[in-house]
């Protein structure tokens, strides 16, 4: 497709409206999408920029408003690249209220937000011309409460912020230049005279990720621009490689959902109401739920096959992944360690935590479409399930996705010997987890938050950074924790109340929020779960259950047919099992690579290593060994490709050594594209510096 038109000013009043064709296309993108934003003064290049990401000479037109052009990812095929290019404001005072709802779009639409400018005397000057950013805390909320923590939870949803400064005189020390860009940078986001709410103060307190790129004029040497050739090739390897757009919960977004999303968002800025995210996203999935069914369709079930020929990851029962010794040892199970490490499929991982004995793991077979089988239910008042179950199934919603339900151990045995092997329980269940649902009795009350007090060890027993990098404080610490914990679903069992609230009838997720207010008066420390949920799971979402049958049938729960079972209990069953089938997100990893059952199998080993040894699991080491494994399994994949593409271009006559350079060129380049398509976090290219330099040459006796 062309660029067209997707927001535009109304002549005259300011307002903006959007483009119905725009959206029609973005509707048709049903992929994860990658969302580059371009913002600057006029004038800077900003349309040239974009035309370059796109690798056209031409596109965009220098023209009102905010046009997008929706392409193929060129470095991931599992995504759509979707880039937005703005209208430039000018020095003279225009209209500020479009030109800063504008800045607000493309931030909340784009998972790369790109500054342009010229360098044009004193970089802080440049940061300082963006005023619009005041804004974001006033007009956002990540929910609707204002205290301290709209900047700070804003600070986990925002996109990367990319400074692109042009113009650059030419230096003959490149590289000295482009080491020299990141303290630049920093320089600007930290001048001792500016105020707390300027725009440089707003940019650095805001947005968690910052790079900025120089590049000297593209008619620089000559008129040949080689220089400029090379500073656009590292930002645009940058930009292409970042993470795809995620909304609250880390859920990764498609066409349909930011078109919604975006018609959403300029409808409230245009009366002047705040833009609050978790309730509008909550809002937007709600909507895309498939109606309830008078019955609840099965999941389907693999079928008995011969050893040897089973689908990789085909599970007919669950399996405990990490087993809990009695004097309180974790260890993974190799046999169900490699069953899930076979899965190559993008894994939506729901995890389940609770007291022991209040039937987490019947719910989780609600999941998976079983009234009977599954997961092992217990009848007496001992904790049934032991360490972390696993049942891979096919995803019923999403083709091509294998949904992961982990049962974890009940948490406050008594008959336990170990006091902090519930912590850790836990804790593994965050970690490993897209979604996590906790499962409580009764009411949401203080007794029941005081039993959730595991979430407020949570930084005691997760780090983000590796020891001696960065030196990040506990605050900015705590905004990674929330850019990639998982989703959190408060599930009430039992529950036998009104939800009633001041005399008005309330929703399950209102009864939440209530519970999770602090109290006036009451010292924080007493108030600490209520906090760190609040602060670690933006996302949230709650449901409450009545008792599944009478109490002389819950010993036989598992054998009970459906219309044994209470009407005021399988309605909310399936809205549950619908809700989650449909939005629970795809597992990510911090940059926004998508985990497959093999990875999270290798997730599982660096975490239960790291417990094992007694230190504290750091998501850092975990993603940088993962990189490893990864990368040099890419590695090995990219020559093999290369391998195959020569054996099958064999047969073609080179009679020249030119014919056989470029069959070698041909070769070399899907070999390449095999490698980008598996590596991640091969940011300093030593992966793919190791696959140029194997020796990908022409076997002898090709030629002739």
């Amino acid at each position: 497709m062309e660029p067209v038109c997707l927001v535009e000013p109304v002549p005259s009043s300011g307002a903006l409206r959007v483009n119905p064709a725009a959206l029609g296309l973005l509707r048709g993108l049903t992929r994860p999408l990658h969302v580059l934003a371009v913002f600057g003064p006029c004038g800077t290049g900003k349309s040239f920029l974009m035309d370059r990401l796109a690798g056209q000479g031409e596109g965009f037109p220098c023209s009102p408003g905010i046009w997008v052009w929706c392409l193929p990812h060129p470095t991931q095929p599992d995504q759509a690249l979707v880039l937005l290019d703005t209208e430039g404001f000018t020095e003279e005072e225009g209209d500020e209220t479009k030109l800063s709802r504008l800045f607000l779009l493309n931030v909340l639409l784009s998972s790369v937000f790109v500054y342009n400018t010229r360098s044009e005397g004193d970089p802080q000057r440049q940061l300082d011309r963006l005023t619009y950013v005041r804004d974001l805390p006033r007009v956002v909320r990540v929910r609707d409460e204002c205290s301290w923590e709209n900047s700070f939870l804003l600070s986990s949803v925002l996109p990367d912020f990319v400074w692109c400064l042009r113009d650059v005189s030419p230096d003959p020390c490149l590289d000295e230049v482009l080491e020299a860009t990141a303290h630049e940078l920093d320089s600007a986001l930290s001048s001792p005279q500016d105020s707390e709410d300027s725009p440089s103060n707003c940019i650095e307190r805001l947005f968690p990720c910052q790079k900025l790129f120089q590049f000297c004029s593209p008619r620089a040497d000559g008129g040949h621009g080689e220089r400029f050739q090379e500073q656009m090739g590292r930002f645009k390897d940058y930009a292409l490689s970042r993470s795809p757009k995620t909304m609250v919960g880390n859920r990764l977004v498609d066409g349909a959902f930011l078109a919604d999303f975006l018609e959403r968002v300029v409808d409230l800025l245009s009366r002047d109401e705040p833009v609050l995210l978790s309730e509008l996203c909550n809002d937007l999935q709600m909507e895309r739920v498939v109606p309830l069914q008078a019955s609840r369709p099965a999941l389907p079930v693999l079928a008995k096959v011969a050893p040897g020929t089973a689908q990789p990851g085909a599970m007919e029962e669950p399996m405990c992944l990490i087993e809990n010794s009695p004097d309180g040892e974790l260890q993974l199970n190799q046999r169900a360690l490699a069953l899930l490490q076979s899965v190559r499929q993008p894994v939506v991982v729901v995890a389940i935590a609770g007291l022991y004995r209040t039937g987490k793991s019947y719910l989780l077979n609600r999941l998976a479409g079983k009234d009977r089988g599954g997961f092992s239910l217990g009848s007496t008042i001992q904790s049934h399930t032991k360490g972390i179950w696993m049942w891979c199934l096919p995803h019923p919603c999403r083709a091509g996705h294998t949904l992961v339900l982990l049962d974890t151990e009940g948490l406050g045995d008594v008959e336990k010997g170990n006091v902090k092997n519930d912590a850790w329980i836990f804790t593994l269940a965050v970690l490993l987890s897209s979604t996590l649902v906790y499962n409580s009795l009764g009411t949401i009350d203080q007794c029941a938050l005081e039993k959730l007090h595991y979430v407020t060890e949570l930084t005691e027993r997760i780090k983000m950074k590796a020891a001696g990098r960065g030196g990040r404080q506990e605050g900015e610490d705590s905004a990674e924790f929330v850019r990639f914990f998982p989703a959190f679903v408060w599930a009430v069992r039992d529950f036998a109340l009104q939800l009633e609230l001041d005399g008005r009838e309330i929703t399950e997720d209102e009864y939440l929020e209530n519970a999770l207010k602090p109290r006036e008066g009451q010292p924080e420390k007493l108030d600490l779960p209520k906090k760190y949920l609040r602060q670690y799971f933006p996302s949230r979402k709650c449901f409450v259950f009545d008792r599944p049958a009478p109490r002389r049938d819950l010993a036989r729960l598992d054998e009970l047919p459906e219309a044994a079972l209470s009407p005021d209990f399988l309605e909310p069953a399936q809205h549950f099992c619908s809700y989650i089938h449909q939005h629970a997100g795809t597992k990510t990893l911090p940059g926004g690579h998508v985990v497959t059952g093999t990875l999270l199998g290798n997730l599982a080993v660096t975490y239960v290593d790291a417990i094992r040894s007694g230190a504290v699991p750091c998501m850092e080491s975990a993603v940088l060994a993962l990189a490893q494994i990864e990368n040099s399994a890419a590695v090995g994949e990219a020559v093999a490709v290369y391998k195959e593409q020569l054996g099958r271009r064999a047969a073609l006559p080179t009679e020249t050594v030119q014919e056989l350079l470029e069959v070698h060129a041909q070769c070399e380049r899907e070999a390449l594209r095999a490698f980008m398509a598996r590596a991640f976090k091969d940011d300093d290219r030593l992966f793919q510096g190791e696959l140029m330099v194997r020796p990908l040459a022409p076997a002898p006796g090709v030629m002739g």
